[in-house]
């Protein structure tokens, strides 16, 4: 377990204690039970003794004593947190449910240890107690303990080796890294992070840094305190923050840093830091994590879950791959209270599935390290992780980041330690400038998923959009606050195209992707289905209502005492004031009055009387409706009275109150009120009889229900109900139901009430969802036609359609999309099927050749030449061998077999490059010799290169040649020797490498130009001749000699060498790009074809140049991430109808391959 930086400056960190290679699995047991999120019974005796770490026999077998942890099983429910609103009262309610968890469950044992005289420490956090120097009988008797659910030993990390890092960027005001995930932009727009705290676990920080000491939370306000702002988990327990190792000081450099100047190294230069330190021993680490949910003073008092911090930056991990579950608990408590944690996923890349725990867990966001080229690092670990999880989650700035270092310094490190930093920062900008996001993890992850920009690269599996080297891409802080609004609660639908037409001949069959994608925070379930035009209505949303307001002034009354029947509404009202200025317009205004008591009394409702009773709560004193005891026609009698509302729209979450008081309190005479719900429209049937309620099933308020002297307030007072539990939005009623049975407790019936300035408001209802009508168009498919979405992801579903038997015309139908979206519950996707006599055009698309490494790259170029290939060349692909020998076979390879191989015509065949290992026959590599099946091989290079043993494999199937020099100089002579007699040979530097490129770009252009024109490449040093070359270009006899490059590639003095042997010109431009852009110049415009390579990633285009110069086509050299402006002029020069790229997204990205489409949509013309 260590800090992932690779290089940083040395400042005399200290070392810790060794440990074994298995230390993280070893302490997985402590933690992987702790996962759990059940309460567990401590008072049930053990069926049999907790597990006991083989370590600690040991340890027990060897000292006679062992210190070790005791991790208990109990565990309060953490997803019972995440409702509470309030950031204080949540952090008290977590810190409070796990302390009394730990305390109930720790008990027996912490008496037992009491009992023997020991050491320990209690932890609550992860519910374990580490105890010192116990002997065997003391271990027994605890793993017999209630509630132990396993003992374990106890493990210290060291930290990693660093070395110091160059940066790769001159100094500027604002850092690369900053600039790169345009958090300066979020600058511009007043957001800085204020009002956030982030924290880190890390080696500690210089607290007084120029660049720390103004956001430090313990130095506001112009004194200092280090009380609930640092935890020094180190041995030394130093009483104000400080660094070890200088690891510390720079990662919160990346969070907050500013020092006011020429320093701005922070993401969120306005938040404010805490801090805590550790060893990197198991006990520093809980001690720490277990802080940061409940900040104490210095000294460990007092500890205060609201001091807590909103980020931790943990730039810490497993030095090895593993997906161990290591403080699972804790970092699952932190979530629990609002806490977002960010991980680094380590720094074991280039290779696959070798991200460090806990970012490599399911429960962690962590984030991969990429270069300013928007490269991945080499050292980034890629996924997947625990259980197929992709990993890491997000991609961030990671190679050479300059930021603070102890002593007011500052320094450049590389590591994904120093890419996470960036991440935490920007959650605290998000945070800041979105208090709905702030605190809710789920919410804030989908965030920065959607947020990030899609970086593929599949060599590790995954998509264009998520894949295991980039996770969800890289960060954009930008985007992530002001570019989205926040992920909508629950799933939330989004359908891309919104139409789909297509124009085709009768009897063909075109597929087309249709994408279903979850904006929310939970699980879209969706199914599709066919709905057929032209004759079959297309199901569409329904259109919004306007809404009408209830309140009407119009004369009426009762027909009756016992029924007044409401005026038929058109429509039911979604808003409702009632003041009751005059009961007799009630029914006009659509409510409803029913006397069920019996007997039925002389009166029902009635107008409010103010002269005998009391006045009204509002408006003219009689102004209110009442109701009393003569509502029965004898005493004792059975009152029921019903005032019913208008048709109301109901919806969950609309609010109903109304004001009701009865003559006085205590009461004489006992009154009860009933309020009840129908769902039934305009259904006024409450039932028959005195205790029937009908379709008024539902109670939602009861004033005085136990029929009390006390129980019905003798003042106005307002009630509030909600209404809430509808499956869907529907119409009702709300009833008044004035209810006394049997007279009473008294026998004398009741007294009087009032009920006054009545108000409903149906918040806005969501469409009611309409039902997609199933018509099957027979021209229409879809596959699959139901599926779940995850949130933040999507699913692709293929849509068919086929014109077998359909006559000329258009047709169309929809594809009606079912959901789980509660705001959007069915999208409809129209479709348009059009069927015509011709072929429609199709457009010239970019072209792409490459497979998930070189080797499978170069099998599936060597795939492209015409059948009947002769001659394979083959040459070592690994990066050790920089190339250079397949970058000589090229020329020849576009020529085909020369002259000394049997059984072959003199002019040959074009031959195509394959690439092996030293000693090792990749299985795309043997995949391609198979279905080639070629007669003859040449293997390029010593027996370094490639080893005999592969040349034996080789020569089981084919005849086998080698061409072999000293060196690659001799051995590009021997191949070009082989031409016996050529006008025109080409030179090109042999000196670079696959990492920095140099001019092995020119020999590769030259190679593809050569190859088209029959003429070798030879290779020469910068500043000298090698003799081998100078001796063959003799031999060969040669008119003219081309130089590829300028002067740094190939010096004047070696161009006056060869101008000795023969005529000679330079062809050169003032780089890489615009030499290949020379090379091409004989070439005319509208070409067939025109094949791109990366100018800096050689493998595939070496493999490639065979084949470009086998049909004398263009090979253009492009940047990563973008297209060079001499190249995309060139390329509108040659206007190819064709484009093909060499190599995957790693050589040559999307953003190129978008921009070649654009260009290749203005040169062609089929």
């Amino acid at each position: 377990m260590g800090f992932y930086a690779m290089k940083r400056s040395a400042h005399g960190g200290r070392h810790l204690l060794a440990a074994v290679a298995s230390a993280a699995l070893a302490v997985s047991g402590l933690s992987a039970v702790a996962a759990t999120a059940q309460e567990t019974d401590t008072d049930q005796p053990s069926s049999e003794p907790a597990q006991i770490q083989e370590a600690v026999l040991t340890e027990l077998t060897k000292s006679g004593e062992a210190t070790f942890w005791v991790h208990f099983d109990a565990r309060p429910d953490m997803s019972q947190f995440a409702h509470i609103a309030d950031w204080d009262a949540r952090g008290i309610a977590v810190y409070d449910a796990l302390t009394s968890t730990a305390d109930a469950a720790q008990a027996d044992v912490r008496s037992e240890l009491d009992g023997h005289g020991l050491s320990y420490e209690t932890y609550w956090a992860t519910n374990a107690i580490l105890v010192e120097d116990a002997d065997a009988d003391v271990v027994q008797d605890i793993a017999r303990a209630p509630g132990v659910e396993g003992i374990y030993g106890t493990f210290a990390y060291e930290a990693p080796e660093t070395k110091p890092a160059e940066s790769e960027h001159a100094l500027n005001a604002v850092e690369w890294g900053v600039r790169d995930i345009n958090a300066d932009d979020a600058w511009s727009q007043g957001v800085t992070g204020e009002g956030i705290v982030v924290a880190n676990l890390d080696s500690g920080v210089q607290w007084d840094h120029p660049a720390l000491v103004n956001s430090y939370r313990g130095s506001s306000g112009g004194t200092v305190t280090h009380d609930y702002n640092w935890f020094d988990g180190t041995p030394d327990k130093e009483p104000a923050p400080w660094d070890w190792d200088g690891h510390g000081t720079h990662t919160m450099g990346t969070m907050v840093g500013n020092d006011g100047g020429s320093n701005q190294i922070g993401v969120a230069p306005g938040a404010q830091w805490m801090a805590a330190s550790t060893d990197l021993t198991d006990a520093s680490m809980f001690a720490a994590g277990e802080w940061f949910l409940a900040p104490t003073k210095v000294d460990g008092t007092d500890p205060d879950p609201t001091m807590r911090p909103h980020v931790i930056n943990n730039s810490w991990g497993s030095e090895l791959p593993s997906n161990d579950p290591f403080m699972e608990d804790i970092i699952e408590s932190w979530h629990a209270a609002g806490t977002f944690s960010v991980f680094s996923n380590g720094n074991e890349g280039p290779g696959c599935a070798t991200s460090g725990s806990p970012g490599s867990r399911i429960l962690t966001y962590s984030v991969g390290s990429y270069d300013s080229f928007h490269s991945i690092s080499g050292f980034s670990s890629r996924g997947p992780g625990q259980d197929g999880e992709v990993k890491p989650n997000i991609s961030a700035p990671g190679s050479a980041v300059r930021s603070s270092f102890p002593g007011g310094q500052y320094g450049t490190i590389s590591g994904t330690s120093m890419a996470a930093p960036h991440v935490s920062g920007a959650i605290a900008l998000l945070w800041s400038e979105n208090s709905t996001a702030a605190g809710d993890v789920a919410a804030t992850r989908a965030l920065l998923d959607g947020s990030a920009i899609d970086s593929e690269d599949l060599q590790c599996g995954g998509t264009a959009e998520k894949n295991n080297v980039f996770g969800e891409g890289r960060l954009d802080a930008y985007q992530l606050i002001f570019g989205d609004e926040p992920p909508v609660p629950g799933p939330a639908i989004t359908v891309d195209p919104s139409s789909i037409e297509n124009s085709q001949e009768a009897d063909t069959t075109t597929e087309h992707t249709l994408t279903v994608g979850n904006t929310g925070t939970e699980d879209l379930e969706f199914t599709i289905t066919e709905v057929e035009g032209s004759g079959a209505p297309v199901v569409a949303l329904p259109q919004g209502a306007d809404r009408s307001h209830a309140s009407a002034e119009t004369d009426g009354g009762p027909s009756a005492p016992a029924v007044v029947e409401a005026a038929e509404q058109l429509q039911a009202v979604a808003s409702l004031t009632e003041g009751f200025d005059d009961v007799n317009t009630l029914p006009a205004d659509g409510w409803a009055i029913k006397n069920n008591s019996e007997p039925v009394g002389a009166t029902t409702w009635f107008q409010g009387n103010a002269a005998e009773v009391f006045p009204s709560h509002e408006g003219a004193p009689e102004a209110y409706v009442g109701a009393n005891y003569n509502n029965a026609g004898a005493s004792p009698g059975n009152i029921s009275n019903w005032l019913m509302t208008p048709e109301l729209d109901l919806v969950n979450g609309s609010e109903f109150s109304f004001w009701t008081r009865t003559v006085a309190n205590p009461a004489d005479f006992v009154d009860r009120m009933e309020v009840r719900l129908s769902t039934s429209g305009a259904s006024t049937n409450v039932g028959t009889g005195y205790d029937g309620v009908g379709d008024f099933d539902t109670v939602l308020a009861s004033v005085n229900p136990d029929l009390t002297a006390t129980g019905y307030p003798g003042e106005w007072t307002e009630y509030t109900v909600s209404i809430e539990g509808l499956d869907e939005a529907t119409t009702g009623r709300i009833g008044f139901h004035y209810w006394v049975p049997a007279g009473g407790p008294l026998g004398n019936n009741s007294n009087f009430i009032g009920v006054d300035t009545v108000s409903y408001e149906a918040v806005d209802a969501p469409p009611p969802v309409p039902a997609c009508e199933v018509v099957d168009a027979a021209w229409l498919s879809v596959d699959p036609v139901a599926g779940t979405v995850a949130p933040g992801g999507s699913q692709e579903v293929t849509v068919g359609l086929d014109s077998a038997g359909l006559a000329e015309g258009e047709y169309t139908a929809a594809l009606c999309v079912e959901s789980n979206d509660p705001v959007n519950p069915v999208v409809n996707v129209p479709v348009t099927l059009t069927v015509t006599d011709d072929a429609p055009v199709e457009p010239a698309l970019v072209q792409r050749i490459s497979g998930e490494n070189r080797y499978a790259t170069a099998a599936e170029i060597a795939a492209e030449f015409p059948e009947g290939v002769d001659t394979v060349y083959i040459a070592n692909g690994t990066e050790a061998a920089d190339g250079a020998d397949a970058l000589a076979a090229g020329a020849a390879g576009a020529k085909g077999a020369l002259e000394f191989i049997p059984d072959v015509t003199p002019e040959g065949d074009p031959a195509p490059i394959l690439l092996v290992k030293n000693n090792q026959i990749p299985q795309a590599t043997a995949g391609a010799l198979a279905a080639l099946d070629p007669a003859e091989i040449i293997i390029i290079g010593g027996t370094g290169s490639v080893s005999t043993g592969v040349e034996e494999t080789l020569g089981e199937s084919a005849d086998v040649r080698r061409i072999a020099g000293a060196d690659r100089y001799e051995t590009a002579a021997l191949i070009a020797a082989e031409y016996g007699s050529v006008e025109t040979v080409y030179v090109a530097t042999g000196q670079g490498d696959m990492d920095s490129g140099l001019a092995l770009a020119d020999a590769l252009t030259a190679a593809s130009l050569a190859g088209s024109e029959g003429s070798p490449v030879v290779l020469t040093r910068s500043g000298s001749l090698p003799a081998a070359t100078a001796e063959v270009i003799t031999e060969l006899g040669v008119a003219n000699i081309v130089v590829i490059g300028g002067t740094g590639a190939v010096s004047d003095d070696v161009l006056a060498q060869l101008n000795e042997l023969a005529p000679t010109e330079r062809v050169a431009g003032a780089n890489r790009y615009e030499t290949a852009v020379a090379l091409t110049a004989g070439y005319g415009a509208d070409a067939d074809m025109l094949y791109i390579a990366s100018g800096t990633n050689f493998p595939d285009a070496l493999s490639g140049s065979s084949l470009t110069g086998s049909q004398s086509a263009p090979l253009l050299l492009t940047r990563q991430d973008h297209l060079p402006a001499a190249i995309s002029e060139e390329i509108l020069r040659l206007s190819p109808q064709g484009i093909t790229i060499f190599g995957g997204t790693v050589a040559v990205n999307t953003d190129v391959e978008a921009d070649l489409q654009a260009l290749l949509d203005t040169t062609s013309t089929d």
